[in-house]
């Protein structure tokens, strides 16, 4: 049995990065963002920096990577940011 950290096969990813947001940004907003989405599991802001980061997390895989071909590059609700 190997130490260290052991690599999570692609297929089993269900989170996204979500990041350099400005500081009003929560996890209700967020939240908001994804939740049309139907299969939107949990939010998750990690604080202490000027611009913020997250994760956003789906049911599955194959739900996260349709989100992620869907909404990148596509403007945030009410901002002139960029998902």
């Amino acid at each position: 049995m190997q130490q260290g950290h052991q690599s999570t096969p692609a297929e089993d990813v269900r989170t996204l990065w979500i990041g350099d947001f400005r500081h009003w940004v929560d996890e209700s907003y967020l939240y908001s963002c994804f939740s049309q989405t139907g299969e939107l599991v949990s939010v998750k802001i990690m604080s202490g920096q000027p611009e913020g980061y997250g994760f956003v997390e789906f049911t599955s895989h194959s739900a996260a990577k349709r989100v992620l071909q869907t909404y990148n590059g596509t403007q945030m609700p009410g901002t002139e940011l960029t998902l």
